[in-house]
């Protein structure tokens, strides 16, 4: 069976987010891939709320979460913009690449992309997204 790991910003009670995780665990349900883990900001909250594993978004944990996985999906919302600081889109973006390096497939799902300002961080992103599977 796949295992299947899911980023997002997940864990800090914004309901949006958190229907957009619902929506994606569904649909990898109705694939018949259930072996699923999220990285939450808070692991308890989103196993309760979504009957799955969660691992911490900001640990060692992380990235043994992610050398475990078969499949490691970005999913969920607009990660991919620095309107909000480049900080968050440089850890989105470090963990398609951390999967990727690691040799796992990846997947960007339901993802808005920008606003992004600055040449470097456009190209820098397109690079990374570009590697996506």
């Amino acid at each position: 069976m796949k295992k299947i790991l899911i980023s997002g910003f997940y864990g800090f009670g914004n309901g949006g987010d958190e229907a957009v995780l619902s929506g994606i665990i569904k649909a990898l349900g109705a694939a018949s891939l259930k072996d699923i883990t999220v990285l939450s900001s808070d692991p308890g909250y989103t196993e309760s709320l979504h009957k799955v594993k969660a691992a911490p978004r900001s640990s060692a944990k992380t990235l043994k979460a992610i050398r475990d996985c078969d499949i490691f999906i970005s999913g969920g919302g607009s990660l991919f913009q620095n309107a909000t600081s480049n900080r968050s889109l440089y850890y989105y973006l470090a963990l398609l690449k951390a999967a990727k390096l690691m040799g796992k497939k990846t997947v960007v799902f339901a993802q808005g992309i920008g606003p992004l300002e600055g040449g470097s961080v456009i190209r820098r992103t397109v690079n990374v997204l570009k590697s996506a599977d």
